[in-house]
């Protein structure tokens, strides 16, 4: 199976391949016209996201498929997305390659590299919400500190916080569970995971770590 064998509708992931961390968005074909390829885009805020931009900062994207004939999991590596507008004002990403390789999204599995912010944030806790501060964050979880005296007692959690990246504003929800704590003198660390992908936060975090280049 070769890209130019996707037919509109097909269901994609893209899995974007950024140093140590690794994330996956789902998307479709689109339009599918002679050897061309093109996808529902990113969007954030109503905006396309522009990966073709962010390639630089060492991305890498593959595309994972379903071969209808086999039922296998399909990959292309190292694709190039662009976005395009068609004749319609539709904006589109544009999938660029011909190699493809079968393998598991979940033998694909990397160990995230966490991403240094420091800014306030609530934690939503039995007794009310509860101020915190954000030390770090990935797209699988966060730390932050809190007054030693606060509670965490059922492991699961809310943690609210908003921030700019871009100048973009992004008011983020999390939804968390309890995985460590660590008491430093009259504060307690909290390490937690994520309970599912947020695309508003890895959007954050791409955005956070450009304004550092």
């Amino acid at each position: 199976m070769v890209l130019q064998d996707l037919v509109k509708g097909d269901e994609i992931t893209i899995e974007i391949v950024w140093g140590n961390s690794i994330y996956h968005l789902p998307s479709k074909v689109v339009v599918a016209w002679n050897k061309d390829i093109y996808i529902e885009p990113l969007t954030y805020n109503g905006h396309v996201i522009d990966l073709s931009r962010m390639m630089f900062q060492d991305m890498t994207y593959n595309i994972y498929a379903i071969n209808k004939e086999t039922d296998h999991r399909v990959k292309w590596n190292n694709i190039h997305i662009e976005p395009v507008v068609l004749k319609s004002g539709e904006t589109v990403y544009s999938l660029k390659t011909y190699e493809f390789a079968r393998n598991s999204v979940l033998s694909e599995r990397r160990v995230e590299d966490r991403t240094q912010i420091d800014i306030p944030g609530i934690v939503y806790l039995n007794e009310g919400m509860v101020p915190i501060r954000i030390r770090d964050i990935s797209a699988s979880g966060l730390s932050f500190t809190i007054t030693k005296g606060a509670e965490i007692s059922n492991g699961l959690f809310e943690v609210e916080f908003t921030d700019s990246a871009k100048g973009d504003l992004y008011d983020i929800l999390l939804h968390c569970r309890l995985v460590r704590r660590v008491e430093q003198g009259m504060e307690a660390l909290i390490g937690c995971a994520l309970t599912k992908q947020y695309k508003d936060l890895l959007f954050y975090i791409f955005n956070k770590r450009l304004e550092r280049v």
